[in-house]
């Protein structure tokens, strides 16, 4: 049994935190043992520790006291979350363990992140990065300790017995109406302006149209928040838009749609497209960073250039136009998470690679 200490930079269930949280869950037990840190609170968190993992939030000292941590509980590998977390590859360099540093992060230009690539390659014994767009800064400077794996779904969570009308009827909207979904932190970078100056033009074409904002603004994201509220009020939106709030019925969110809808000015892979794909339903995204590596172009949904409402909002109607087309789509990407996506071949890797350098580390000691 290998000890393994996951560290993350926060524990909300949403975007590279969920990933790991889906990573913990599906572990071999029997193989590995979890631990998890965050130095902010959150449900997931709360979900870990219903299921007798052991879990730790302090925002203080926070190299020392992993470093402590992992003399303790003797860990045999850390598994740090995001060019964030440096403090837990810190803690495990300090104890001599072993670091395997999953990347999810665009580090593809300035200074700054080369210099931060630099640190991540002599701090960890293998880094992970979630697209292959996103390897291309490593590899640009001479780094071989890099594997590519793509975020996995779970198939069975994310299946077509779920049942959406709940949240139809939830929101006041009844089967025959069009239904977008955003589903992402609410920030500048996931581009929910440019859908809600698309919606303008869309409702001139498809005037019953509604909308379902899901998630809610990061702590550095209120002001930005406050300029969507605005824009839909000045554009006069406000019947055809609903705010969710953060959920975690995300599955029967997706199923409530006709349409997920991901128009992010850049985007490491994506996990809300696979979930989407699982549940048959066609996506329009905007064609930048590991997204044209999830959703094949004119395939499983349609990409578009990123700020570009009046783009954004052709490809939107088409599909509504086209149900045909849109359930072709919504059926291969079925296919397609199922040949490329799934959370199974995803776990099955890390754990791969769990073996390989424990392995060495028990070479190293002998």
């Amino acid at each position: 049994m290998f000890n393994i200490l996951f560290v993350s930079h926060e524990a909300v269930l949403t975007g590279a935190p969920i990933n790991l949280y889906r990573l913990i869950m599906c572990l071999n037990r029997n193989k590995f043992n979890p631990f998890f840190f965050s130095p902010l609170p959150g449900p997931i968190i709360e979900k870990l520790a219903k299921e007798k993992i052991e879990t730790l939030c302090f925002q203080r000292n926070l190299t020392y006291k992993l470093s402590k941590f992992i003399k303790k509980k003797k860990i045999d590998l850390v598994h740090v979350n995001t060019k964030i977390a440096t403090y837990g590859a810190f803690a495990g360099k300090l104890r001599k363990t072993k670091v395997l540093w999953h990347i999810h992060e665009d580090l593809s230009e300035g200074i700054g992140n080369r210099f931060l690539i630099k640190i991540i390659n002599k701090m960890s014994d293998k880094i992970v990065v979630v697209s292959r767009k996103r390897a291309e800064p490593f590899i640009s400077q001479g780094v071989t300790k890099i594997e590519m794996i793509y975020n996995g779904v779970d198939l069975q969570e994310f299946n077509s017995d779920i049942d959406g009308e709940g949240v139809r009827r939830e929101f006041n909207i009844d089967a025959s109406t069009p239904l977008l979904g955003i589903i992402a932190t609410i920030e500048p970078g996931k581009g929910h302006h440019t859908l809600i100056r698309s919606l303008k033009e869309i409702i001139k074409i498809i005037p019953n149209l509604r909308v379902l904002i899901v998630g809610k603004a990061s702590p550095f994201s209120k002001k930005y928040l406050k300029k969507i509220k605005v824009l839909i009020q000045n554009l006069k939106l406000s019947h055809a838009v609903r705010f969710t709030g953060s959920r975690e019925d995300i599955p029967d969110i997706i199923q409530a749609l006709d349409l997920l809808i991901l128009p992010s000015l850049n985007e490491s892979f994506g996990t809300v497209l696979i979930e989407a794909m699982a549940l048959r339903k066609p996506v329009v995204a905007t064609e930048v960073g590991g997204v044209p590596e999830v959703v094949e172009k004119d395939v499983t949904g349609l990409l578009v250039p990123p700020e570009n409402p009046s783009a954004l909002a052709k490809a939107i109607i088409f599909l509504l136009k086209n149900p045909l087309k849109a359930s072709e789509m919504g059926k291969k990407g079925r296919e397609r998470v199922e040949k490329y996506f799934t959370l199974h071949q995803h776990v099955k890797r890390i754990e791969e690679i769990y073996e390989e350098l424990l392995m060495e580390n028990h070479l190293d000691l002998n």
